[in-house]
């Protein structure tokens, strides 16, 4: 997938919007799936995101995290984390398999870093979840 064009995808987020590939031309998206809501290793990766926001959008990188949970259970976990970016609702987890990253119905913890032309330009298959926004805007600089 790396260096190829990202697989399209129209789907919704927590609150009900949809939300499609096309709406970040001109962006950079990191393209996150992590495995529940609430577990200490998602929690720490979703609020290093949090926290490392204004970098991010400094970078010109939008942040759509991505999980097999319910609207209900997202809603709950932005609010009690103060997340600053949505969560896609994939519980029928087709915009999992689009990316592969899910085996044996299990979430892979992996992201892609899609540029502003729709191609996949990283891919973080390895993640430390404490440094994770660290290790995405590093991958910017390389």
């Amino acid at each position: 997938m790396l260096n190829q064009l990202a697989p399209d995808f129209e789907t919704k987020i927590e609150n009900g919007d949809s939300v499609k590939l096309s709406d970040y031309n001109r962006k950079k998206l990191l393209l996150y799936f992590y495995p529940r809501d609430n577990t200490p290793g998602c929690t720490k990766q979703a609020c290093s995101l949090r926290d490392t926001m204004s970098d991010l959008r400094s970078a010109n990188i939008s942040v759509l995290g991505v999980s097999k949970n319910s609207a209900k259970s997202h809603l709950n976990f932005i609010e009690k984390y103060q997340l600053n970016f949505p969560l896609v609702v994939d519980s029928e987890l087709e915009l999992h398999k689009k990316y592969n990253a899910v085996d044996l119905l299990r979430t892979k913890r992996i992201a892609y870093l899609i540029d502003e032309s729709g191609k996949i330009i990283k891919i973080f298959d390895k993640i430390k979840v404490n440094s994770f926004a660290q290790d995405v805007l590093n991958s910017i600089h390389e």
